[in-house]
């Protein structure tokens, strides 16, 4: 089953409810057979990555289904973590979730790297220094924006939607422990699954490229060997 049929699913199954007031029970139930759908679908993504990168891309991380306890915009969500070495690399989430539809915005697939914290901000500033033109053809080819909560009077000013840009602005600011930032992208039931497929590789190379860059023992270049590899793997596939 590809995106587009879940997504059809999903605003089906929910279009009679209220965006609040669903039953305990009924949620429950509901939400955790679609966290069974997307745990799936988050599966395929994963082998399709392991292909692509490699089996180490993800051999080092976790999965956990997540879904919440009352009725909510996202259903619920799969989230990817470092496990190793034993000691978790906190600050560093690859994730999938599913959103129900609501008076904005249709329903959707959300991917999105999660950043944050000390340790994990260090190694992604770090990491995108020093490999800033594989990092920005990466994201640039993709439908990824930059999202943060900070307020930030750089990033505050500027308008346009150029990833690579606001993380100039971004790691040009006096940056707490606290602040955290996403790249993430939205996609809808007539996008191409080429184009979610397309989108959870270049997600994958950079959070793979940041935990090579911060957890021992360090691969500093392992960015590189993603950007190659991923960017002769579009040519051969048409994707985008």
């Amino acid at each position: 089953m590809e995106f587009s049929e879940t997504l059809r699913q999903l605003e089906a199954v929910f279009q009679d409810y209220p965006p609040w007031d669903i039953p305990e029970n009924e949620w429950a139930e509901l939400a955790s057979g679609f966290a069974h759908v997307l745990d799936a679908h988050v599966n395929e993504l994963v082998r399709m990555a392991q292909k692509v990168f490699g089996r180490q891309c993800v051999n080092h991380s976790g999965k956990e289904l997540v879904v919440f306890k009352n009725a909510h915009p996202q259903v619920c969500g799969v989230e990817i973590k470092p496990t190793k070495p034993r000691n978790t690399l906190a600050g560093l989430v690859l994730s999938a979730s599913l959103y129900r539809s609501t008076d904005r915005s249709p329903a959707d697939v959300t991917l999105k790297l999660s950043v944050y914290g000390a340790r994990a901000l260090a190694g992604f500033r770090g990491l995108y220094a020093n490999y800033r033109r594989p990092l920005s053809v990466l994201v640039e080819g993709s439908h990824l924006e930059f999202q943060t909560g900070a307020v930030l009077k750089r990033l505050e000013g500027y308008r346009g939607k150029n990833v690579p840009k606001k993380l100039d602005l971004y790691f040009s600011e006096d940056l707490s422990e606290d602040d955290s930032f996403d790249l993430e992208g939205e996609f809808y039931e007539n996008d191409r699954m080429e184009t979610v497929v397309s989108n959870f590789l270049v997600l994958t190379a950079l959070y793979d490229s940041t935990y090579g860059y911060i957890s021992p023992p360090r691969n500093f270049d392992r960015i590189l060997k993603h950007y190659l590899t991923l960017s002769a793997f579009r040519r051969r596939e048409g994707l985008r």
